[in-house]
């Protein structure tokens, strides 16, 4: 999928895949982590992501997780 195609006035939520330092498990260095979010665009899982105290964003990427 495109980096040009934006997302922000879907109605409708996708998965994306993260990967992402959690600040809040293993103090103080954190946790590198893989996880799912269901969002609406990726500027809303990184908006979601940063306020839950995630760092160093390695990866957002557009997929269908494996348990769907």
């Amino acid at each position: 999928m495109s980096k040009f195609f934006d997302y922000e006035d879907s109605d409708v939520k996708r998965w994306y895949h993260i990967k992402a330092r959690d600040m809040n498990i293993f103090k103080p260095e954190g946790k590198v982590i893989k996880f799912w979010i269901f969002a609406y665009s990726e500027n809303d899982v990184k908006r979601i992501i940063i306020k839950k105290g995630y760092v160093d964003i390695e990866w957002i990427k557009l997929d269908n997780p494996p348990f769907i």
